[in-house]
């Protein structure tokens, strides 16, 4: 991997400020719609933010049961 090629994934990768505003999104919105998506997109909104929690972790070197592989 090239640092060109490292730079440019590091700018598409969520940091843990993103994950954590993202989260606060999702649990603030009230009115039905994130579970209407998340059905659409036939995905679990609580597990969406459990991960994104996980991710958010992650990048803070924070292990925990989700993402110490």
């Amino acid at each position: 991997m090239t640092v060109t090629s490292f730079l440019n994934d590091m700018k598409n990768r969520l940091d843990a400020k993103e994950c954590d505003f993202l989260i606060d999104l999702i649990m603030a919105t009230r009115t039905g719609q994130v579970e209407k998506s998340a059905e659409t997109f036939g995905v679990n909104a609580r597990t969406v933010v459990t991960k994104l929690g996980a991710q958010a972790d992650l990048i803070e070197g924070v292990q925990n049961g989700f993402n110490n592989d």
